[in-house]
Protein backbone atom coordinates (compact mmCIF):
# COMPACT_ATOMS: atom_id res chain seq x y z
CA UNK A 1 0.00 0.00 0.00
CA UNK A 2 1.27 3.14 -1.04
CA UNK A 3 2.06 5.96 1.86
CA UNK A 4 -0.31 8.39 0.53
CA UNK A 5 -3.40 5.66 0.92
CA UNK A 6 -2.13 4.50 4.23
CA UNK A 7 -1.83 7.87 5.55
CA UNK A 8 -5.53 8.95 4.28
CA UNK A 9 -7.18 5.45 5.54
CA UNK A 10 -5.59 6.62 9.05
CA UNK A 11 -7.31 9.83 8.94
CA UNK A 12 -10.85 8.34 7.82
CA UNK A 13 -9.98 5.92 10.73
CA UNK A 14 -9.25 8.28 13.50
CA UNK A 15 -12.47 10.92 12.31
CA UNK A 16 -14.61 8.01 12.46
CA UNK A 17 -13.26 7.01 15.88
CA UNK A 18 -13.87 10.07 17.40
CA UNK A 19 -17.23 11.03 16.00
CA UNK A 20 -18.58 8.04 17.33
CA UNK A 21 -16.93 8.35 20.92
CA UNK A 22 -17.97 11.79 20.90
CA UNK A 23 -21.59 10.59 20.07
CA UNK A 24 -21.82 7.56 22.41
CA UNK A 25 -20.74 9.92 25.11
CA UNK A 26 -23.11 12.29 24.42
CA UNK A 27 -25.97 9.57 24.31
CA UNK A 28 -24.34 7.96 27.23
CA UNK A 29 -24.90 11.83 28.89
CA UNK A 30 -28.07 12.40 27.92
CA UNK A 31 -29.26 9.01 29.55
CA UNK A 32 -27.34 9.28 32.22
CA UNK A 33 -29.19 12.53 32.76
CA UNK A 34 -32.59 11.12 32.15
CA UNK A 35 -31.94 8.34 34.58
CA UNK A 36 -31.53 5.19 31.85
CA UNK A 37 -28.75 3.98 33.56
CA UNK A 38 -28.60 0.84 31.56
CA UNK A 39 -28.48 2.69 27.78
CA UNK A 40 -25.80 5.04 29.64
CA UNK A 41 -23.78 1.93 30.90
CA UNK A 42 -23.97 0.93 27.19
CA UNK A 43 -23.33 3.61 25.52
CA UNK A 44 -20.22 4.92 27.77
CA UNK A 45 -18.64 1.11 27.92
CA UNK A 46 -18.47 1.63 23.91
CA UNK A 47 -17.26 4.48 23.79
CA UNK A 48 -14.26 3.45 26.46
CA UNK A 49 -13.46 0.61 24.25
CA UNK A 50 -13.11 2.86 21.35
CA UNK A 51 -11.31 4.92 22.67
CA UNK A 52 -8.95 2.14 24.13
CA UNK A 53 -8.77 0.80 20.51
CA UNK A 54 -7.32 4.53 19.14
CA UNK A 55 -4.94 3.92 21.61
CA UNK A 56 -3.94 0.37 21.30
CA UNK A 57 -3.37 1.54 17.35
CA UNK A 58 -1.12 4.50 18.11
CA UNK A 59 1.10 2.23 20.71
CA UNK A 60 1.32 -0.99 17.86
CA UNK A 61 0.01 0.52 14.27
CA UNK A 62 -1.79 -2.00 13.21
CA UNK A 63 -4.20 0.05 11.25
CA UNK A 64 -6.63 -2.99 9.69
CA UNK A 65 -6.69 -4.89 12.74
CA UNK A 66 -7.52 -1.36 14.49
CA UNK A 67 -10.39 -0.95 11.78
CA UNK A 68 -11.82 -4.21 12.08
CA UNK A 69 -12.43 -3.75 15.99
CA UNK A 70 -13.88 -0.56 15.79
CA UNK A 71 -16.46 -1.35 13.39
CA UNK A 72 -17.61 -4.47 15.61
CA UNK A 73 -17.60 -2.29 18.67
CA UNK A 74 -19.48 0.30 16.18
CA UNK A 75 -22.14 -3.03 15.30
CA UNK A 76 -22.41 -4.15 19.17
CA UNK A 77 -23.40 -0.49 20.51
CA UNK A 78 -26.22 -0.58 17.94
CA UNK A 79 -26.81 -4.11 18.71
CA UNK A 80 -27.39 -3.78 22.37
CA UNK A 81 -29.14 -0.45 22.46
CA UNK A 82 -31.69 -2.20 20.17
CA UNK A 83 -31.50 -5.50 21.89
CA UNK A 84 -33.07 -3.43 24.78
CA UNK A 85 -35.36 0.06 22.68
CA UNK A 86 -37.56 -1.85 19.89
CA UNK A 87 -37.19 2.02 18.84
CA UNK A 88 -33.33 1.32 17.78
CA UNK A 89 -34.10 -1.18 15.55
CA UNK A 90 -33.87 1.06 12.81
CA UNK A 91 -30.12 2.24 13.95
CA UNK A 92 -29.50 -1.65 12.84
CA UNK A 93 -30.79 -1.10 9.92
CA UNK A 94 -28.71 2.54 9.48
CA UNK A 95 -25.88 0.45 10.33
CA UNK A 96 -26.53 -2.09 7.84
CA UNK A 97 -25.81 0.71 5.24
CA UNK A 98 -22.40 1.25 7.22
CA UNK A 99 -21.28 -1.74 7.13
CA UNK A 100 -20.32 -2.28 3.55
CA UNK A 101 -19.04 1.13 2.44
CA UNK A 102 -16.73 1.35 5.40
CA UNK A 103 -15.44 -1.60 5.18
CA UNK A 104 -14.56 -2.21 1.41
CA UNK A 105 -13.43 1.59 1.63
CA UNK A 106 -10.66 1.25 4.17
CA UNK A 107 -10.07 -2.62 4.10
CA UNK A 108 -10.09 -3.70 0.34
CA UNK A 109 -12.57 -4.93 -1.79
CA UNK A 110 -12.15 -8.52 -0.86
CA UNK A 111 -11.24 -8.07 2.99
CA UNK A 112 -13.65 -5.16 2.79
CA UNK A 113 -16.03 -7.53 1.64
CA UNK A 114 -15.39 -10.65 4.20
CA UNK A 115 -15.40 -8.44 6.95
CA UNK A 116 -18.60 -6.57 5.89
CA UNK A 117 -20.43 -9.92 5.28
CA UNK A 118 -19.27 -11.49 8.65
CA UNK A 119 -20.76 -8.53 10.12
CA UNK A 120 -24.21 -8.49 8.47
CA UNK A 121 -24.31 -12.66 9.28
CA UNK A 122 -23.87 -11.55 13.34
CA UNK A 123 -26.62 -8.73 12.62
CA UNK A 124 -28.78 -11.01 11.38
CA UNK A 125 -28.42 -13.68 14.16
CA UNK A 126 -28.42 -10.76 16.75
CA UNK A 127 -32.19 -9.77 15.26
CA UNK A 128 -33.37 -12.41 15.15
CA UNK A 129 -32.27 -13.67 18.65
CA UNK A 130 -34.13 -10.29 20.11
CA UNK A 131 -37.14 -11.11 18.30
CA UNK A 132 -39.60 -8.59 16.42
CA UNK A 133 -43.54 -8.82 15.43
CA UNK A 134 -42.19 -8.23 11.95
CA UNK A 135 -38.79 -10.36 11.94
CA UNK A 136 -39.02 -10.83 8.17
CA UNK A 137 -39.89 -8.04 6.89
CA UNK A 138 -36.73 -6.55 8.67
CA UNK A 139 -34.51 -9.38 7.91
CA UNK A 140 -35.90 -8.72 3.82
CA UNK A 141 -35.02 -4.83 3.75
CA UNK A 142 -31.96 -5.36 5.39
CA UNK A 143 -30.83 -8.15 3.21
CA UNK A 144 -31.89 -5.48 0.07
CA UNK A 145 -29.86 -3.03 1.66
CA UNK A 146 -26.90 -4.91 2.18
CA UNK A 147 -26.90 -6.44 -1.69
CA UNK A 148 -27.30 -2.83 -3.31
CA UNK A 149 -25.01 -0.76 -0.84
CA UNK A 150 -22.34 -4.00 -1.02
CA UNK A 151 -22.54 -4.01 -4.55
CA UNK A 152 -22.54 0.12 -4.90
CA UNK A 153 -19.27 0.04 -2.61
CA UNK A 154 -17.95 -2.73 -4.33
CA UNK A 155 -17.97 -1.45 -7.75
CA UNK A 156 -16.84 2.38 -6.01
CA UNK A 157 -13.77 0.38 -4.76
CA UNK A 158 -12.93 -0.86 -8.17
CA UNK A 159 -13.29 2.42 -10.49
CA UNK A 160 -10.89 4.01 -7.60
CA UNK A 161 -8.05 1.39 -7.40
CA UNK A 162 -8.45 1.38 -11.44
CA UNK A 163 -7.90 4.81 -11.41
CA UNK A 164 -5.03 4.74 -8.96
CA UNK A 165 -3.47 1.99 -10.50
CA UNK A 166 -3.98 4.41 -14.03
CA UNK A 167 -2.69 7.07 -12.60
CA UNK A 168 0.78 5.22 -11.57
CA UNK A 169 0.89 3.83 -14.48
CA UNK A 170 1.01 6.68 -15.86
CA UNK A 171 3.42 8.27 -13.57
CA UNK A 172 5.48 5.38 -14.46
CA UNK A 173 5.33 6.15 -18.00
CA UNK A 174 6.52 9.72 -17.83
CA UNK A 175 9.23 8.66 -15.62
CA UNK A 176 10.78 6.47 -18.52
CA UNK A 177 10.07 8.85 -20.97
CA UNK A 178 11.99 11.68 -18.67
CA UNK A 179 14.84 9.07 -18.29
CA UNK A 180 15.08 8.53 -22.22
CA UNK A 181 14.62 12.09 -22.86
CA UNK A 182 17.75 13.01 -20.30
CA UNK A 183 20.09 10.96 -22.42
CA UNK A 184 19.62 13.58 -25.80
CA UNK A 185 18.57 16.94 -23.80
CA UNK A 186 20.05 18.29 -20.13
CA UNK A 187 17.62 17.51 -17.29
CA UNK A 188 16.57 21.08 -16.63
CA UNK A 189 15.35 21.51 -20.71
CA UNK A 190 13.48 18.09 -20.10
CA UNK A 191 11.73 19.36 -17.28
CA UNK A 192 10.94 22.77 -18.70
CA UNK A 193 9.72 20.86 -21.43
CA UNK A 194 7.55 18.64 -19.64
CA UNK A 195 6.35 20.53 -17.37
CA UNK A 196 5.58 23.42 -20.00
CA UNK A 197 8.02 26.01 -19.17
CA UNK A 198 9.54 25.95 -22.31
CA UNK A 199 8.04 25.63 -25.78
CA UNK A 200 9.54 23.80 -28.51
CA UNK A 201 9.53 27.02 -30.65
CA UNK A 202 12.15 28.66 -32.36
CA UNK A 203 12.80 32.01 -29.94
CA UNK A 204 15.95 33.01 -28.31
CA UNK A 205 16.95 35.61 -25.51
CA UNK A 206 20.11 37.60 -24.42
CA UNK A 207 21.91 36.18 -20.63
CA UNK A 208 24.69 36.79 -18.70
CA UNK A 209 26.01 32.86 -18.99
CA UNK A 210 29.71 31.49 -17.73
CA UNK A 211 30.87 29.31 -20.78
CA UNK A 212 32.63 26.34 -20.36
CA UNK A 213 34.59 24.39 -22.83
CA UNK A 214 36.94 21.52 -22.45
CA UNK A 215 38.66 19.00 -24.79
CA UNK A 216 41.70 16.08 -24.67
CA UNK A 217 44.42 16.90 -25.19
CA UNK A 218 46.11 15.05 -28.37
CA UNK A 219 42.99 12.59 -28.27
CA UNK A 220 44.17 11.26 -32.06
CA UNK A 221 47.44 10.43 -30.64
CA UNK A 222 46.53 9.40 -27.61
CA UNK A 223 44.36 6.64 -29.29
CA UNK A 224 45.70 5.87 -32.28
CA UNK A 225 47.22 2.23 -30.80
CA UNK A 226 43.85 1.52 -29.51
CA UNK A 227 41.14 -1.52 -31.08
CA UNK A 228 37.66 1.12 -31.81
CA UNK A 229 36.21 -1.28 -29.13
CA UNK A 230 38.36 -0.19 -26.12
CA UNK A 231 38.39 3.61 -27.44
CA UNK A 232 34.94 3.65 -27.67
CA UNK A 233 34.29 2.18 -24.37
CA UNK A 234 37.55 4.61 -22.98
CA UNK A 235 35.51 7.88 -24.28
CA UNK A 236 31.88 6.94 -22.96
CA UNK A 237 33.38 6.49 -19.71
CA UNK A 238 35.01 9.44 -19.99
CA UNK A 239 32.22 11.43 -20.84
CA UNK A 240 29.66 9.53 -18.18
CA UNK A 241 31.85 10.69 -15.74
CA UNK A 242 32.37 14.72 -16.38
CA UNK A 243 28.74 14.21 -17.57
CA UNK A 244 27.75 12.88 -14.02
CA UNK A 245 29.86 15.98 -12.54
CA UNK A 246 28.11 18.79 -14.59
CA UNK A 247 24.52 17.87 -13.60
CA UNK A 248 25.82 17.51 -10.02
CA UNK A 249 26.75 21.17 -10.43
CA UNK A 250 23.71 22.29 -12.06
CA UNK A 251 25.34 22.85 -15.67
CA UNK A 252 23.29 22.67 -19.17
CA UNK A 253 25.16 20.45 -21.20
CA UNK A 254 25.26 22.11 -24.36
CA UNK A 255 26.55 19.11 -27.03
CA UNK A 256 29.48 16.58 -27.21
CA UNK A 257 31.83 17.00 -29.94
CA UNK A 258 33.79 14.30 -30.37
CA UNK A 259 36.15 14.33 -27.25
CA UNK A 260 34.86 17.72 -26.04
CA UNK A 261 31.92 18.84 -24.21
CA UNK A 262 30.50 22.20 -24.43
CA UNK A 263 28.02 23.50 -21.57
CA UNK A 264 27.52 25.91 -19.44
CA UNK A 265 25.54 27.82 -16.03
CA UNK A 266 23.00 30.44 -16.31
CA UNK A 267 20.37 28.98 -18.09
CA UNK A 268 17.70 27.95 -18.24
CA UNK A 269 17.95 28.44 -14.83
CA UNK A 270 20.15 30.55 -12.84
CA UNK A 271 21.49 31.43 -9.25
CA UNK A 272 22.71 34.73 -10.11
CA UNK A 273 25.65 35.54 -12.21
CA UNK A 274 28.12 35.17 -9.34
CA UNK A 275 26.97 31.46 -8.09
CA UNK A 276 26.92 30.32 -11.32
CA UNK A 277 30.59 31.56 -12.21
CA UNK A 278 31.35 29.59 -9.21
CA UNK A 279 29.46 26.28 -10.03
CA UNK A 280 30.73 25.92 -13.51
CA UNK A 281 34.67 26.64 -11.90
CA UNK A 282 34.43 24.66 -9.55
CA UNK A 283 32.92 22.36 -11.74
CA UNK A 284 36.48 22.72 -13.88
CA UNK A 285 38.00 21.48 -10.77
CA UNK A 286 36.49 18.63 -9.98
CA UNK A 287 36.42 17.39 -13.65
CA UNK A 288 39.93 17.62 -13.25
CA UNK A 289 40.47 15.62 -10.15
CA UNK A 290 38.10 12.82 -10.86
CA UNK A 291 40.19 12.47 -14.71
CA UNK A 292 43.18 11.74 -12.14
CA UNK A 293 41.51 8.98 -10.28
CA UNK A 294 40.04 7.87 -13.58
CA UNK A 295 43.42 7.26 -14.95
CA UNK A 296 44.30 5.51 -12.10
CA UNK A 297 41.73 3.21 -12.66
CA UNK A 298 42.58 2.79 -16.40
CA UNK A 299 46.29 2.25 -15.81
CA UNK A 300 44.70 -0.74 -13.58
CA UNK A 301 43.23 -2.12 -16.56
CA UNK A 302 46.07 -2.08 -18.58
CA UNK A 303 45.26 1.04 -20.65
CA UNK A 304 48.97 3.05 -20.94
CA UNK A 305 47.90 6.27 -22.68
CA UNK A 306 45.99 8.05 -20.20
CA UNK A 307 43.56 10.63 -21.32
CA UNK A 308 44.51 14.51 -19.87
CA UNK A 309 42.52 17.55 -20.34
CA UNK A 310 42.16 21.17 -21.13
CA UNK A 311 39.63 24.17 -19.75
CA UNK A 312 38.80 27.55 -20.70
CA UNK A 313 35.36 29.31 -19.20
CA UNK A 314 34.62 32.62 -19.59
CA UNK A 315 31.45 34.81 -18.32
CA UNK A 316 29.45 37.01 -20.78
CA UNK A 317 26.29 38.12 -22.38
CA UNK A 318 25.69 35.88 -25.18
CA UNK A 319 22.62 34.64 -26.94
CA UNK A 320 20.65 31.38 -25.37
CA UNK A 321 17.40 29.44 -27.15
CA UNK A 322 16.13 27.32 -29.47
CA UNK A 323 17.91 27.43 -33.24
CA UNK A 324 17.67 25.31 -35.97
CA UNK A 325 14.31 24.63 -37.75
CA UNK A 326 10.68 23.92 -36.64
CA UNK A 327 11.65 20.60 -37.48
CA UNK A 328 15.05 20.31 -35.83
CA UNK A 329 16.27 22.64 -33.15
CA UNK A 330 18.77 22.63 -30.48
CA UNK A 331 18.89 24.53 -27.46
CA UNK A 332 22.36 26.32 -27.37
CA UNK A 333 24.07 29.61 -26.81
CA UNK A 334 26.44 31.91 -29.46
CA UNK A 335 28.32 35.03 -29.42
CA UNK A 336 31.40 36.36 -29.18
CA UNK A 337 31.60 34.96 -25.48
CA UNK A 338 31.33 31.75 -26.32
CA UNK A 339 34.15 32.02 -28.47
CA UNK A 340 36.60 33.60 -26.08
CA UNK A 341 35.76 30.71 -23.74
CA UNK A 342 36.65 28.11 -26.71
CA UNK A 343 39.94 29.63 -27.76
CA UNK A 344 41.19 29.92 -23.77
CA UNK A 345 40.18 26.22 -23.84
CA UNK A 346 42.79 25.94 -26.86
CA UNK A 347 45.18 27.71 -25.30
CA UNK A 348 45.45 25.77 -21.55
CA UNK A 349 47.79 23.39 -21.16
CA UNK A 350 47.70 20.06 -20.12
CA UNK A 351 45.39 19.55 -16.85
CA UNK A 352 45.35 23.51 -16.95
CA UNK A 353 41.89 25.38 -16.25
CA UNK A 354 42.08 28.96 -17.90
CA UNK A 355 39.26 31.76 -16.69
CA UNK A 356 38.68 35.18 -18.02
CA UNK A 357 39.11 38.29 -16.23
CA UNK A 358 35.60 38.41 -16.19
CA UNK A 359 34.89 34.93 -14.68
CA UNK A 360 37.70 35.46 -11.93
CA UNK A 361 36.51 38.50 -10.80
CA UNK A 362 33.28 36.83 -10.14
CA UNK A 363 35.09 33.76 -8.59
CA UNK A 364 38.18 35.36 -6.79
CA UNK A 365 36.75 35.01 -3.31
CA UNK A 366 36.51 31.46 -3.12
CA UNK A 367 38.73 30.40 -5.44
CA UNK A 368 42.30 30.60 -6.01
CA UNK A 369 43.52 31.56 -9.50
CA UNK A 370 47.07 32.91 -10.35
CA UNK A 371 47.48 35.29 -13.14
CA UNK A 372 48.92 33.56 -16.56
CA UNK A 373 49.28 36.85 -19.02
CA UNK A 374 47.75 39.09 -21.61
CA UNK A 375 46.76 36.63 -24.48
CA UNK A 376 45.99 37.83 -28.08
CA UNK A 377 43.41 36.09 -30.64
CA UNK A 378 42.59 36.52 -33.69
CA UNK A 379 39.25 37.93 -34.63
CA UNK A 380 39.59 39.93 -31.50
CA UNK A 381 40.89 43.21 -31.42
CA UNK A 382 42.09 43.42 -28.12
CA UNK A 383 44.61 41.20 -25.84
CA UNK A 384 42.44 38.47 -23.09
CA UNK A 385 43.75 38.58 -19.08
CA UNK A 386 43.91 34.74 -18.50
CA UNK A 387 44.31 33.21 -15.04
CA UNK A 388 44.90 29.66 -14.17
CA UNK A 389 42.60 28.42 -11.72
CA UNK A 390 45.02 26.71 -9.08
CA UNK A 391 42.20 25.19 -6.32
CA UNK A 392 39.60 26.06 -4.00
CA UNK A 393 40.77 28.57 -1.23
CA UNK A 394 39.30 26.33 1.64
CA UNK A 395 41.45 23.67 0.08
CA UNK A 396 44.29 25.41 0.02
CA UNK A 397 44.18 26.77 3.55
CA UNK A 398 43.66 22.98 4.96
CA UNK A 399 46.71 22.24 3.06
CA UNK A 400 49.08 24.96 4.30
CA UNK A 401 50.73 24.76 7.46
CA UNK A 402 51.39 26.81 10.61
CA UNK A 403 55.15 27.50 11.13
CA UNK A 404 55.87 28.81 14.13
CA UNK A 405 59.99 29.23 15.11
CA UNK A 406 61.48 30.54 18.32
CA UNK A 407 65.58 31.21 18.95
CA UNK A 408 67.46 34.06 20.62
CA UNK A 409 67.14 36.90 17.69
CA UNK A 410 64.52 35.62 15.40
CA UNK A 411 60.70 34.90 15.93
CA UNK A 412 58.40 33.77 13.61
CA UNK A 413 54.67 32.39 13.74
CA UNK A 414 53.82 31.92 9.74
CA UNK A 415 50.06 31.37 9.29
CA UNK A 416 49.60 31.48 5.68
CA UNK A 417 45.76 30.51 5.61
CA UNK A 418 44.98 33.74 7.96
CA UNK A 419 47.15 36.19 5.67
CA UNK A 420 43.99 38.31 3.53
CA UNK A 421 44.43 38.47 -0.01
CA UNK A 422 45.31 41.93 -0.25
CA UNK A 423 48.23 41.92 2.33
CA UNK A 424 49.78 38.77 0.50
CA UNK A 425 52.29 40.84 -1.75
CA UNK A 426 53.22 42.58 1.65
CA UNK A 427 54.14 39.94 3.05
CA UNK A 428 55.91 38.63 0.10
CA UNK A 429 58.07 41.74 0.14
CA UNK A 430 59.05 41.82 3.78
CA UNK A 431 60.35 37.74 3.94
CA UNK A 432 62.72 39.29 0.71
CA UNK A 433 63.66 41.67 2.73
CA UNK A 434 64.58 39.47 5.90
CA UNK A 435 66.03 37.20 3.33
CA UNK A 436 68.40 40.19 1.95
CA UNK A 437 69.40 41.07 5.50
CA UNK A 438 70.06 37.54 6.51
CA UNK A 439 72.75 36.98 3.80
CA UNK A 440 73.63 41.09 4.41
CA UNK A 441 73.11 41.81 0.65
CA UNK A 442 71.32 45.05 0.63
CA UNK A 443 67.53 45.04 -0.46
CA UNK A 444 66.07 45.18 -3.52
CA UNK A 445 64.41 48.26 -4.96
CA UNK A 446 61.04 46.41 -5.74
Amino acid sequence: MSPEKNTFKQSVYYSLSFVTIFALAAMGCYYFLTSAWKFAFIDIAFAAALLLNVIAYRKHRRLNIAIRIGLGLGALSIISIAAFDQAMHNGIFIWFFTLPIVSIYLLGKKEGAFWATFYFLFLVVVIISIGHENVSTYLVRFLLAYIVVSLFSYRYEFLRERDHNEMLTAKKNEEIMKEKLSRYLSPQIRDDIISGKTDATIESSRRELTLFFSDIVDFTETTDHLEPEALTALLNNYLDEMSRIALKHKATIDKFIGDGIVAFCGAPESSGVKQDAVRCVKMAIEMRERLHSLRENWAQRGISAPFHIRMGINTGYCTVGNFGTHERMDYTVIGTQVNLAARLEERAEIDQILVSHQTYMLVRDEICCLNVADMDFKGMAFSITAYQVADLWENIKQKQETISYDIPGFSVKFEPHAIPQESRQQVETMLRKLSYNLSGLPPSRE
